[in-house]
């Protein structure tokens, strides 16, 4: 695991946080069992259409922040800069 996968990991936490939610909870609003929140949060990294469900989600819950992260591991993941179709781009924020 590195630096950006425990980056990644530390945000699922934030966001679920921030959002006042426990793993269950969390993994109820998007779609996930509780064990895959827990290894996003632990173990292993979201990877691909996990890191668009939570760039929405940190969206709707105003944490740009957290987006960039979020876009960062795609744009990383894909070799590709990543273009979000809502909320925040990397050059949105300052």
């Amino acid at each position: 695991m590195n630096a950006d996968d425990k980056r990644v990991m530390a945000a699922v936490i934030q966001l679920r946080w921030h959002l006042d939610e426990a793993q269950a909870e969390f993994a109820e609003r998007c779609g996930w069992s509780p064990t895959t929140i827990a290894a996003y949060e632990k173990t292993r990294a979201p990877k691909g259409k996990a890191l668009l469900e939570l760039d929405a989600i940190a969206f709707e819950a105003g944490r740009g922040d957290l987006q960039l992260v979020f876009q960062e591991a795609l744009s990383e993941e894909l070799g590709a800069p990543y273009q979000p179709t809502h909320g925040l781009a990397r050059q949105d924020v300052s």
